[in-house]
């Protein structure tokens, strides 16, 4: 009931989904997460949805990221992570050696000891243009 999808949310998935597979990996206890997504309404829109809790491993381990890539049948090279998460999020998808986007919904400026995302959006506004770029 707290959990708040952002407003840009539902139109940037209504414009991705008909162009990319999209995945979502979530860290938490299977019923937590599940209960989020579905409130969220978004579930609908990915081909694939890995739950740390269910699938043993959580962000930002390789396994995951890689589970993922095989269940939406993409390869590295075409494959993104989007997430406001340095060390979970960017991370992981370094460990993987994909590209990354960072939201840094909060103008967060000392990123030192983290890796650096491939790029980085205040909002999920404008992604589908910048993933273009980045691929």
């Amino acid at each position: 009931n707290r959990h708040v999808v952002f407003p840009e949310s539902v139109a940037v998935l209504e414009l991705l989904r008909p162009r990319v597979k999209l995945g979502m990996i979530t860290n938490g206890a299977p019923d937590i997460q599940r209960e989020k997504i579905d409130k969220s309404r978004l579930a609908g829109y990915f081909d694939a949805i890995l739950v740390s809790g269910e699938v043993g491993f959580g962000k930002p381990k390789a396994e995951i990221f890689r589970l993922a890539i095989d269940r939406l049948g993409v390869d590295e090279a075409s494959a993104v992570m989007i997430g406001d998460s340095l060390n979970r999020d960017i991370a992981g998808a370094a460990n993987v050696g994909i590209k990354s986007v960072w939201v840094n919904r909060a103008g967060a400026k000392d990123t030192k000891g983290f890796p650096t995302p491939d790029a980085e959006v205040r909002d999920l506004a404008g992604l589908a243009e910048l993933l273009e770029k980045i691929l």
